[in-house]
């Protein structure tokens, strides 16, 4: 019976563990009216991809040092300004 609840804690751990490293962030943008415009979605490594919210096609992807690429073609667009300027 002890080894039986040893295992279970373990195995208990093991799945909370797991679940938070796969959490993501996500946040929607709404317009004036409180239409959903966007959404976005940031993963464990920082990447933020921003999905249309009418066609759900990805529209742009942020790395964590702040570039801005197409999600379409990969162009680089730009670079997001944080915290002071």
């Amino acid at each position: 019976m002890m080894i039986l609840r040893r295992t279970f804690s373990f195995a208990a751990v093991l799945v909370a563990l797991a679940t938070g490293a796969h959490a993501q962030q996500q946040r929607t943008i709404y317009d004036h009216s409180g239409k959903a415009i966007s959404r976005s979605v940031t993963d464990t490594q920082g990447t933020t991809v921003t999905y249309d919210a009418g066609t759900g096609r990805a529209v742009t992807r942020e790395t964590r040092d702040g570039t801005i690429y197409s999600a379409q073609s990969g162009r680089t667009l730009g670079k997001a300004v944080r915290g002071k300027r």
